[in-house]
């Protein structure tokens, strides 16, 4: 919906759509920041694991807290 109202590239929305997330990595970085959103962000960008390259930036474009806590619910 983002790519199709011009808000991000569309070839950012597939890569995003794409993407795959490590729940364990989120984990580490959550117990150290002590943050889910930033956890959850944070596993995205590291660039030893690159997920997203450049394609990353758009991902919090329409993230809220929210989203990161209900997918994080589903994961467990």
């Amino acid at each position: 919906m983002l790519a199709a109202d011009g808000v991000i590239p569309a070839a950012a929305a597939r890569a995003i759509a794409k993407a795959s997330f490590s729940v364990a990595r989120i984990q580490e970085i959550e117990a150290e920041v002590k943050h889910d959103v930033i956890a959850f962000t944070t596993q995205w960008l590291n660039p030893s694991e690159p997920r997203l390259d450049a394609q990353s930036r758009w991902l919090h474009y329409g993230l809220t807290s929210t989203d990161v806590v209900t997918r994080r619910r589903r994961c467990r």
